[in-house]
């Protein structure tokens, strides 16, 4: 349905648009006006990323999906994954499979969502900060950055740590927070991501297609090469090789 022109809910859909009249449109070909996703959900890509390194199956329905990200942790609602699985649908990741209680996801094979992944447009997912403290548990962070890639590479340990959490914990973090080192050292990198990075973590490593989407522009060719070695075990290679 239709509220005051603002949303659609229509979960039998897979489908939930909010603030309509703040969305971008284009003509379509009969001159009407359309609305425009340019920018992957960060949900979206984390359940891309999940579908990619094995942890979710190519068929699954709405309910199965909510299951499974529950179980690990994840704080969604159904109206959330709805909304995100028609992005996915949207940028072509995904189709619909069947009608009413069995109605499904199916995604794409995965070398060719890796294809289209590496020509869409991401909606920023983190952001990094540098502190000199990390969160007292360490159930409460998984390793990011340098620090996960020699973890899933030949790349040495950098000299700084990176790891990432969520907006929650990192707000609280300074009430119980370890030191780690003094003003004198590396310090630690903080990314702090939008969907929580330990869902579909791996020995508490970031996801590795998550990890690669966050250092794909990264300069130094030895990280090149490392996330180079990372991908090769799923049968990926580099955007744009």
């Amino acid at each position: 349905f239709v509220f005051k022109d603002e949303s659609i809910f229509a979960p039998e859909l897979a489908l939930i648009f909010k603030n309509l009249r703040s969305l971008k449109t284009q003509k379509g070909k009969m001159g009407t006006s359309v609305s425009v996703k340019e920018e992957l959900h960060p949900l979206s890509t984390k359940l891309l990323a999940a579908y990619l390194s094995g942890h979710i199956p190519q068929q699954i329905t709405l309910q199965e999906l909510h299951h499974t990200l529950i179980k690990a942790g994840a704080k969604v609602s159904p109206a959330k994954l709805s909304l995100v699985l028609g992005d996915l649908v949207h940028f072509d990741f995904a189709q619909t499979v069947g009608k009413g209680p069995h109605k499904a996801f199916r995604f794409a094979e995965q070398k060719a969502a890796w294809s289209t992944l590496s020509s869409v447009r991401l909606a920023p997912f983190m952001r990094v900060v540098h502190d000199y403290y990390l969160p007292q548990k360490e159930l409460d962070y998984v390793l990011a950055g340098e620090s996960a890639l020699a973890g899933h590479s030949d790349l040495n340990d950098p000299a700084a740590l990176t790891i990432a959490t969520t907006p929650t914990i990192y707000r609280n973090m300074k009430a119980s927070a370890v030191p780690h080192g003094d003003s004198s050292g590396p310090g630690v990198y903080i990314q702090v991501w939008k969907e929580d990075p330990r869902i579909f973590s791996m020995e508490h490593k970031i996801n590795p297609i998550e990890l690669y989407l966050s250092m794909r522009e990264h300069p130094d060719e030895r990280v090149q090469l490392a996330l180079q070695q990372m991908l090769s075990r799923y049968g990926y290679a580099l955007f744009g090789e």
